[in-house]
């Protein structure tokens, strides 16, 4: 039976949080080594990359260090002109890449892996820049839907064409890599647009590929925000695969909707973490929600954004987050031992600002106030014991923004229905299972959700009961291996990730084949 046989290995690059440690996203395939790289790259230049050639612009950005507010290098902006000589060279290079065979494209993304794997440093230095920050088993095979003395019905997958993808300035390597292997493994081609805040590594990026991939197969062009415009309308481009906030997401499907443009949209999201009454081991958990909470400065669509937690522990909930959100490091790239880094960029700090002074202006309880830096900025004493670690003194610049923990803040209130993609985070105490439930149902996102309960049964029953697409039980938000990620209501639909994921960038058809002759004897 024939079928598409996805076998691959991702190990990821770059997802530098805070501390300075990378997730990372190194696309790899088996375990051949093929190529070597033939020349070497200039990481202070960047470029478009357009049918397999650096393109400049004359018009260009240059993002910030947020940990510094020092200016970065000149990252260009492409032009309409530009995409439309992309989608022709994609046009070009989509009849034969579609047509490769899979192993010669499994030897392409080998190549790649060899490429990224000699450059993994210098790229995680420029993602720290710019941001302040698997074994993959899977196959597509055709679908037997009947098989009688009548009929045989076979549902098969054939890739879609070229997909345009937009991706976010918080993990600029990590989703596009991942956009990038399922396009092109599927056998389509890709035009990726990065993020004017983090375009540095996401153009480099692109531009190691050229030497694995023909030309045309894999292309970039950086750029304002024009450009997700024009590539969404592009009447060349069937397939749109988006990260990022809610809002654009919307604007992007009432665009795509012009041309019935196939969508994967992976959005907002406002993560519950519930903490049952029965939970043993206490400090663990804290220090579980703890990491969840403050997960690269808050900067992640799956970073838990809303605590419940039970009155009967509450009191030793709280004093051991407490003790573990004090425990952690606020500093730069530089500093080993951080672990929460700056905001990437300045609009969204002064828009944590704005949240935290609403939430004093209306006399919310902060029990954690990140502007009292004795309270957020030194490694705390335990048992007696100083912990390792710099003084963490507050740097004079930076979009640095401490953890901020508030009590009991209404149901209703910003801090609770919004996602607040930073270091502060609301702290709800429950006492009913059906109430709590119906709070963490009444958010309009869907993305994920976490439950801490000794019993098993009751931890299965809770997430059966919550509306989003991922749930973890008795462990903090993680990549799983080969499971789909996405989400429900305004998080979005579609996936990245595994089989579910893969079928999103690859057509259906299917085949009825009729044993009967049609012809008389």
């Amino acid at each position: 039976m024939n079928c598409v046989d996805t076998s691959y290995h991702l190990a990821e690059v770059l997802f530098l949080a805070s501390k300075v440690s990378i997730v990372a996203f190194i696309v790899c395939i088996m375990s051949s080594k093929e190529a070597s790289i033939q020349t070497e790259l200039s990481f202070t230049t960047f470029h478009n990359i357009i049918d397999g050639q650096r393109r400049g612009a004359e018009r260009a950005v240059r993002g910030v260090n947020p940990a510094t507010e020092e200016e970065l290098w000149e990252a260009p902006i492409a032009t309409r002109a530009d995409l439309d000589d992309a989608v022709i060279a994609g046009k070009r290079a989509f009849v034969s890449w579609s047509r490769t065979p899979l192993e010669e494209r499994r030897k392409c993304l080998s190549r790649f892996r060899d490429l990224i794997e000699k450059y993994k440093d210098v790229l995680s230095q420029v993602i720290m820049a710019e941001t302040g920050k698997t074994v993959i088993t899977l196959e597509i095979p055709e679908e037997v839907l009947q098989d009688d003395e009548t009929v045989l019905t076979v549902r098969r997958y054939f890739p879609v064409g070229i997909v345009g993808a937009i991706c976010p300035w918080n993990l600029p390597v990590g989703v596009m890599g991942i956009k990038i292997f399922q396009a092109i493994i599927a056998g389509n081609v890709i035009i990726c647009k990065n993020s004017p805040y983090s375009p540095y590594a996401a153009l480099k990026f692109c531009e190691i590929a050229q030497e694995a991939f023909p030309p045309g197969v894999i292309q970039i062009l950086g750029g304002s925000d024009d450009m997700g415009g024009w590539l969404v309308e592009h009447p060349d481009i069937p397939m749109i695969a988006f990260s990022g906030h809610t809002r654009t997401g919307k604007k992007i499907q009432e665009m795509a909707a012009k041309n019935l443009k196939r969508l994967t949209l992976l959005l907002a999201g406002n993560d519950p973490v519930i903490v049952c009454p029965d939970v043993e081991d206490i400090e663990k958990v804290a220090k579980e929600v703890a990491l969840s909470t403050w997960f690269i400065s808050g900067q992640a669509c799956i970073a838990t954004k809303r605590i419940y937690v039970h009155t009967d522990i509450h009191e030793r909930f709280m004093e051991s987050l407490l003790k573990a959100t004090r425990q952690t490091i606020v500093g730069s790239c530089a500093d080993s031992d951080a672990y929460i880094g700056p905001i990437q960029n300045v609009d969204l700090f002064r828009r944590l600002k704005r949240l935290e002074q609403e939430c004093e202006t209306k006399g919310y309880n902060i029990v954690l106030d990140g502007r009292n830096r004795d309270s957020a900025r030194k490694p705390q004493a335990v048992d007696g014991e100083q912990l390792n670690g710099s003084p963490n003194e507050r740097p004079e610049k930076g979009y640095f923004f401490y953890p901020t923990l508030v009590l009991d803040p209404p149901p209703d209130c910003r801090l609770v229905t919004e996602e607040q993609f930073g270091p502060i985070a609301p702290y709800r105490r429950w006492t009913d299972f059906e109430e709590v439930i119906k709070e963490v149902n009444s958010s309009e996102y869907g993305l994920g959700a976490t439950v801490y309960c000794k019993s098993d049964d009751r931890a299965v029953e809770m997430g059966k009961r919550i509306q989003a697409g991922m749930i973890w039980a008795n462990c903090h938000p993680r990549a799983m291996g080969p499971e789909p990620y996405g989400g429900t209501k305004h998080s979005g639909f579609g996936a990245e990730g595994g089989e579910a994921g893969l079928k999103c960038f690859m057509n259906p058809q299917t085949m009825f084949r009729f044993r009967w002759s049609m012809v008389k004897d």
